[in-house]
């Protein structure tokens, strides 16, 4: 039986093994999200056969391909057809339910992955550096619109309860902007829930 390296990075690794799928992530919240997408996808998904930690298998998908790489596609139309109306079902659907990622945990994962491109000689330093402060700019700007949002809602809370307990109507309360706030007096964004797309995972098809 062939052993076939689909996908291999340093952190995953997909290996097919005749008609399984053998997934390896080192982030195994990654891969719980992926369980629950298969689960939840409105159109066909392989089977999963076994989830061992750190290992997924999963089963091919049955079907034909529609075409390869380089050569010309002996498909109908009407499958193409077919295929556009099921990717338009899965972006229709609802995304799995996770909780967001904070903005501190979005820098975490910025600074690792910036020294890991510079201790393994990926990228120039300054190049590393340069985008690392593009990046820093849009989690400052992301905290910075969460923290407003706090602020806003802690204002429309202290209002309401003023109008409800004076009897000589509502209070109205300045709130100070939170960008005016130290760095570290912010407030981390709150739980929500964000959109992520579900796959189809790994298929027979091309």
């Amino acid at each position: 039986m062939d052993v076939e390296i689909v996908l291999a990075n340093n952190d995953r690794v997909t290996v097919r093994v005749g008609e399984t799928f053998l997934k390896i992530d080192s982030d195994q919240y990654r891969t719980d999200v992926e369980v629950e997408a298969l689960r939840t996808a409105p159109v066909p998904t392989p089977q999963i056969l076994w989830h061992k930690k750190p290992v997924l298998a999963l089963a091919a998908l049955a079907g034909r391909p529609l075409g390869r790489l380089g050569e010309p596609s002996t498909a109908s139309p009407a499958a193409w057809a077919a295929v556009g109306a099921t990717i338009r079902t899965l972006h229709d659907a609802p995304p799995p339910r996770r909780p967001a990622t904070s903005v501190d945990e979005l820098e975490s994962r910025l600074a690792e992955g910036c020294r890991w491109l510079v201790d393994h000689a990926v990228l120039p330093m300054e190049i590393v550096e340069r985008n690392q402060r593009r990046a820093g700019r849009c989690c400052d700007h992301g905290r910075r619109r969460s923290s407003t949002e706090t602020c806003t809602s802690s204002t429309s809370s202290s209002t309401a309860t003023g109008s409800a307990g004076s009897s000589t109507g509502p209070r109205l309360a300045r709130a100070t902007p939170c960008s005016t706030l130290p760095r570290s007096a912010w407030p981390t964004r709150p739980t929500s829930t964000i959109s992520s797309q579900a796959t189809a995972g790994p298929s027979t098809s091309t």
